[in-house]
């Protein structure tokens, strides 16, 4: 394939560009300027050839990334943006709209004379390194370059010279391309016929967008005006060469130390001064004339002045000071007008002279026009005499010259080579490698106007690459761009900052198209085919790209494309191509896999190298896969035969069991087990998971199968051990064709053998699809065709390998076994061990009569077998003195469908969402988990062992939320303590199903299984109950229990939310809930504990034979003998743990501030104690306890019961709210543990008593106080202590009495100074009537002796009491 010229774009309406563009002459779109002599019209073919020269008149300029377009001429601008149309009819769905056109000058007489287009990348993160806008840079011929936005807002107006402005152009930023370059400045360079200025790129363009944030606000009637700050740039001028008419910057100029020395001797002679190291120089690169091209140095840094420059600068002051003082007519002057004035008064900025070593001296050559190549080494200058000539910019030579090519118009296009190759790994996926320098060729590409031809030349002195002939009569453009997106502020963008489209020829009806030149074009001989073939194969993946329905023109492309292939191991990546492609069709990848085999056909096969083997074996292998899968597609287009999608009515279990080779009566309990579980099942279907599924492709049928298959070697699909979509839809599509139609067993296993598919991958194949396709109405029909496909892939393969000695296990066999272990439905993993078994049984029986018989009546007898094969009731009425052989296989299927049985069963309860009464589960405080799936394979519970028939069912039950005492049997000889160790047989007419799980979902395993409440209300056995709880605690509550301590202790009181969440995991709402639990949790720890040493333990390791595991294989071990490994608990440590969850709890419940409890209500012995391991030994507290802890402990305990007594609440027992009472439950339950905290903390009980009186009758309940006062042992002391709650009694009753001043004359003198020392605050209740109060003072006068200091003051209360009583 060579290069190419794409449309990618166009104008909307051409006509009405040109018409803005030459507004004298819109008939035929072009200004015949000086046409004064009236010459007649003339013929129509001239007046065409007019009308398409009019791109030749304008200055065009399109930005890098192609959204901005601009055409000006003389004093008309037009600026066009690109839009995206993807409802063209056309080739380009990028359209040109004019978006602004008018007259940006300014002065009179002023016109354009150059235009560029810089993208902006945008600061914004978001933005993927796009473009934020486009700056439009205008140059005048009045000198000014202007600066607008895509809307022609004006930003910078700047007057750099005084001379016309002659071309524009900028230099983007970009890496060095070795070690040794200097990296690219972004930079704008503004060419005047005698200078040159540079500005900056990183001032520039934050000075750009500065003035269009603030146009944007002058736009909103934010601000008054744009004011510009002044811009920095250098000047440099062209002393040494006549006229300039084209320049380029080719960067800084390295020298060694000798050619600079050279260079200072030759300019200054043998005793010129010199320095040391050579001066950092720019070079740029001038073309005109005299010289022809001029090679110009510019000096980095300030220049030294020198005393020539200081006495011009002197002496025009000095002209200046004096024409300002003298009169014009004394020094010859005459006054001008004021816009000359205004004129002289802008002072221009000197040109520091640069030095033309050297340069292309040619008197009678001009050059026009000078481009650089994008490595700054070489430029191409075209002249006045039509030739093109290729310089060497560091050496300053001519390298080559073109002749003939009158006003030509050059660019250069940079390609890199495409390095990405194939690599097959050994688990035979294709990767993707590239090299991180990639080759680049450079190719110069020049357009002839008057030729009306586009070359394209490798450099430096390769050939020519292509020809493209265009229209001679009509007037092209080539535009080069050479610069990428600005503004990057010296930031590199990955891949590179460089232009998509750095040629672009624009054709005078609008149409915009882009050159491409693939990267062989610069290469020869064998690498040329190479690379050629990687651009065909470029071209290929492009066309699949773009995803044509036409399947023939898919076929026809790639039957063309590979055969113009001509290296193998690029025939082999198109290969890979197609069978990775979405839009591949069978044909197409069937026709390039014949090409690549007729074309190899025709060599030695020894004489091919590595590519040339894999390519032939790769086509081989596809030619096959092709075929059969073509076969597989017709095969599912059939429709499907009557008895699979109707169930059969008669002889079921009859025929089933001829087909199994088994008992009818085993076949009928296949049956009923399958319409059980669909009977249980049938009840969720309705609520199954909802499912995004896209409508599946043809197409993508094609690859799926495709890329499920390693080609290298034996064809073998690449399936894992797990299922997943592709390996099922494989299976789908190898095997549902065979099920379900009425295709001939013979037909199927003849395409599968020519397939060459290894026998083993396809039973794999098979067994997948079965396990995991929908279930069936016909079942029977469904294993009748089962049974032929697992015969026909059997009898692929190799005898050997499916049926060995029966004393041995087959490997063939052991492999399906696993499969069906594994399987996530256990009843289809039942039904088709069913069926391999019986497959097995016949190919056993095959092999045997092999032996027995004559090889002649082999296959006589192997189709009488089929006919009529003795059924196991049958064996059963033969003599006794005739013996069957039974081999190990079979034996290991007997005992896999036995399995498979009990798990089928399993499976389908778990798979059933347990009903929840949220309502009901509320009300009995009942918890339970969410809700997850759960199933069941047999592999999993054999590889966990014991436990996880009981682990499944308790998780199930743990999703319900039933209560515990529901799960016990009380009938289970776990939960009758009276039972002997020798238990009875189970009865005959028991469920076998229950008899094989019996053990393993027994309720005492059940309840032990589920930790939690369940196994704290439900656990019978408290040994069992000990492990358990121990289990829990070092696993789950400890861990938290302990954080939750120190935190409280640490703060002083309930925690806020954000400390409960970072260290114990919950809220502050939460926290006294779970420290319930613990206080709950550790009572039934220490009432296991004490329980277990008087009973014997039990013996819970029993499981059933059928399931005993394999010695090494058993999994892990069971919560129940985990739990009975714990070791003993101590039950001192568990009770210190026990009274600090209490402490906590009491803290939490009552929200006490109580500093550092841990601390307070602790000695150091039980703190080193706390958050140790139950089972350890550690120093525990002694009964001698200090003075200072014991009455910080009593003081807790006092505002707990305070607490408590001021929790009471009355409560309403009718609806009338007359009948109501007290609910003292709750600070029963309180002052119970405070009691039993203060007997474990040796505090007097006694006094807890007392002060529990004193609260009950400061809260005013006296009936309740009455009830705990014969209980109190210190009689005195608690009526000294009640005399006080009298006392505030009174006082209240005095003072909020009417008759305030005769009820304090009623008291005396003693007593009314008492009475008002006390502080009534402290009371909780103060509407107790009066009678409660004396019946209180009786109590008080009968607890108080005589001789008691306060006994005198209870008898004056007394007579003060009665007088109140007496004046109410």
């Amino acid at each position: 394939m060579s290069c190419q010229i794409q449309l990618f774009a166009d104008f909307v309406d051409v006509d009405i560009v040109k018409r803005y563009l030459f507004p004298s002459d819109r008939n035929s779109g072009v200004d015949r300027v000086g046409d004064a002599w009236d010459w007649p019209e003339e013929d129509s073919s001239t007046k065409q050839n007019g009308k398409d020269k009019w791109l030749h008149e304008c200055k065009i300029s399109l930005s890098s990334t192609g959204e901005v377009l601009v055409l000006t001429r003389k004093d008309v601008m037009v600026i066009l943006t690109a839009k995206w149309d993807s409802q063209s009819e056309s080739e380009a769905n990028t359209k040109f709209h004019i978006s602004w056109h008018g007259k940006p000058c300014k002065e009179r007489g002023e016109h354009i004379t150059s235009v560029l287009c810089v993208p902006l990348i945008s600061q914004k993160r978001s933005s993927h390194c796009g473009p934020d806008w486009t700056c439009i840079i205008v140059g005048f011929s009045s000198g000014r370059i202007h600066f607008y936005t895509e809307t022609s807002s004006l930003l910078i107006s700047e007057m750099l010279h005084d001379e016309p402005v002659l071309n524009l152009k900028c230099q983007s930023y970009g890496l060095p391309r070795h070690s040794a370059a200097p990296e690219q400045l972004e930079e704008l360079y503004v060419l005047y016929p005698s200078a040159v200025c540079v500005l900056p790129g990183f001032g520039l363009f934050q000075t750009l967008r500065a003035c269009r944030n603030q146009l944007a606000r002058v736009q909103a009637n934010c601000g008054d005006m744009v004011r510009a700050p002044p811009l920095t740039y250098k000047k440099w001028g062209f002393a040494d060469q006549e006229r300039v008419s084209d320049c380029e910057f080719a960067g800084p100029a390295t020298a060694n130390t000798f050619d600079h020395l050279l260079t200072a001797s030759i300019c200054g002679g043998f005793n010129t001064w010199y320095r040391s190291s050579a001066p950092q120089n720019s070079l740029i690169v001038a073309t005109g004339s005299r010289p022809f091209v001029g090679f110009h140095y510019a000096l980095e840094g300030e220049a030294p002045l020198v005393m020539t420059d200081v006495a011009k600068a002197v002496a025009n002051k000095l002209k200046s000071t004096i024409g300002q003082a003298l009169p014009g007519w004394l020094l010859g002057v005459t006054r001008s007008s004021s816009s000359d004035k205004v004129k002289e008064k802008v002072m221009m900025e000197p040109a520091e002279q640069m030095g033309c070593r050297f340069g292309l001296c040619d008197v009678l050559r001009h050059g026009d026009r000078i481009v650089m190549a994008p490595s700054r080494g070489l430029s191409v200058v075209s002249d006045s005499l039509g030739r093109v000539i290729l310089i060497d910019n560091k050496k300053g030579v001519a390298v080559r010259m073109w002749k003939g090519y009158r006003d030509a118009q050059c660019g250069w296009l940079e390609v890199q080579e495409d390095v990405k190759r194939h690599h097959r790994t050994s688990s035979g996926s294709v990767t993707r490698t590239s090299s991180q320098h990639p080759r680049t060729a450079l190719f110069l590409v020049i357009f002839s106007p008057k030729k009306g031809l586009i070359e394209i030349w490798t450099t430096q002195q390769g050939p020519k690459v292509a020809n493209v002939h265009c229209q001679q009569k009509r007037q092209y453009r080539l535009l080069y761009t050479n610069y990428g997106l600005m503004g990057l502020n010296n930031l590199a963008l990955e891949g590179g900052n460089k232009c998509p489209r750095s040629c672009v020829f624009i054709d005078p009806s609008g149409a915009i198209m882009n050159i491409s030149v693939p990267f062989h074009c610069a290469l020869s001989d064998k690498h040329s085919q190479r690379a050629r073939d990687l651009h065909l194969l470029k071209k290929l993946k492009t066309f699949l790209r773009e995803g044509n329905s036409d399947n023939e023109l898919v076929t026809e492309e790639v039957r063309q494309t590979v055969r113009e292939l001509r290296t193998s191991e690029v025939r082999l990546q198109a290969l890979e191509t197609l069978r990775s492609s979405r839009h591949t069709v069978p044909d197409a990848l069937k026709v390039a896999a014949d090409i690549c085999v007729d074309k190899l056909a025709l060599q030695d096969v020894e004489s091919l190298d590595h590519s040339g083997k894999s390519l032939l074996v790769v086509s081989q292998q596809l030619q096959k896969l092709i075929t059969f899968y073509q076969f597989l597609q017709r095969l599912n287009q059939r429709p499907p035969d009557y008895a699979t999608v109707v169930p059969a009515d008669v002889d079921s279990a009859q025929s089933l069991s001829s087909v199994l080779h088994t008992s009818e009566s085993e076949a009928n309990n296949l049956l009923n087990l399958v319409k059980t579980i669909d009977s249980v099942s049938c009840k969720s279907k309705c609520k199954l998971e909802s499912r995004v599924v896209f409508k599946e492709d043809v197409k993508s049928v094609f690859v799926d199968f495709l890329s499920c298959f390693d080609l290298e070697g034996s064809i073998s699909p690449a399936t894992t051990s797990v299922v997943n979509d592709s390996t099922f839809a494989l299976g789908e599509l190898v095997c549902q064709g065979m099920l379900y139609s009425e295709c001939d067993i013979e037909e199927w296993r003849v395409a599968a053998a020519l397939s060459t598919l290894v026998p083993s991958h396809l039973m794999k194949l098979a067994l997948t699809f079965w396990l995991n396709k929908r279930e069936g109405v016909a079942l029977i029909s469904e294993m009748m065709r089962f049974s032929q496909l697992i015969q026909s892939i059997c009898s692929l393969a190799e005898a050997d390998e499916v049926f060995i000695e029966y004393n041995e296990l087959s490997p063939w066999w052991r492999s399906v076994r696993s499969q069906l272990m594994d399987s996530t439905n256990p009843l289809r993993a039942l039904t088709g061990a069913m069926v391999c078994r019986a497959v097995a049984l016949s190919v056993e029986r095959t092999k045997e009569s092999a032996r027995s018989y004559p090889v002649e009546d082999v296959e006589k007898n192997r189709k009488e077998g089929e006919e009529k094969v003795p059924s196991p009731d049958e064996d059963t009425h033969s003599s006794c003195s005739e013996w069957e052989n039974v081999s190990h296989d079979s034996c290991q299927w007997t005992l896999l469908i036995g399995q498979l049985e009990d798990v089928a069963v399993l499976d389908a309860v778990l798979r059933q969402k347990p009903p929840v009464n949220n309502e009901k589960m509320t009300k009995i405080k009942t918890f339970w988990l969410p809700y997850e799936k759960l199933g069941a394979t047999l592999s999993h519970i054999l590889k966990e062992g014991k436990g996880s028939v009981s682990e499944l069912v308790a998780r199930w039950l743990s999703y319900s939320g039933v209560e515990p005492q529901r799960l016990v049997d009380w009938s289970d000889y776990e939960f009758d303590k009276d039972c002997s160790e020798q238990q009875e047989a189970p009865a005959d007419d028991e469920n076998p199903r229950q008899r094989s799980l019996a053990l393993g979902v027994r309720e005492g395993t059940k309840l032990r299984t589920v930790v939690g409440a369940e196994v704290l209300e439900g656990g019978e056995d408290h040994a069992q109950v000990l492990g358990v709880c121990s289990l829990a605690w070092s696993t789950h509550l400890g861990q938290r229990f302990e954080s939750a301590a120190r935190l409280v202790q640490k703060v002083g009181k309930i925690p806020k939310e954000r400390l409960c969440q970072q260290e114990i995991g919950i809220t502050d709402l939460e926290l006294p809930g779970f420290l319930h639990a613990c206080v709950t949790f550790l009572d039934v720890f220490m009432e296991a504990s004490l329980q277990c040493e008087l009973m014997l333990l039990q013996d819970f390791s029993k499981t059933e034979e059928l399931w005993n595991c394999p010695k090494g294989s058993c999994g892990p071990t069971p919560l129940s003998e985990l739990a009975l490994a714990k070791p003993d608990i101590n039950y001192d440590l568990l009770h210190l743990h026990h009274q600090l969850a209490t402490v906590l709890h009491m803290i939490a419940t009552f929200n006490m501030r109580f500093p550092r409890p841990i601390s307070s209500l602790f000695d150091n012995t039980g703190q080193s104690a706390l958050f140790c391991d139950l089972a350890s030994n550690p120093q525990l507290p002694s009964h001698i306890l200090d003075q200072k802890l014991t009455d910080a402990r009593t003081q807790f305990l006092f505002r707990v019961i305070a607490g408590a007594t001021q929790s009471i609440q009355k409560v309403a027992y009718s609806s009338d709210d007359k009948a109501t009472g007290l609910d003292t439950k709750s600070a029963v339950d309180w002052v119970s543990k405070c009691h039993s905290l203060a007997g474990s903390w040796h505090v007097s009980c006694d006094a807890l008593r007392r002060h529990q009186v004193c609260e009950l009758y400061s809260c005013g309940y006296d009936r309740l106080a009455e009830e705990i006062i014969p209980a109190v042992s210190d009689t005195a002391l608690v009526g000294s202590q009640l005399l006080m709650i009298v006392g505030q009694r009174v006082k209240h009753a005095v003072m909020s009495s009417s008759n305030l001043h005769q009820n304090l004359a009623q008291l005396s003198p003693l007593l009314s100074i008492w009475i008002e020392s006390l502080d009534e605050s402290s009371l909780h209740s103060n509407g107790c009537p009066l009678p409660d109060t004396a019946q209180l003072l009786n109590y008080v006068i009968q607890f108080l002796p005589e001789s008691h200091q306060d006994y005198q003051l209870a008898v004056h209360m007394v007579d003060a009491v009665h007088a109140l009583l007496d004046g109410s």
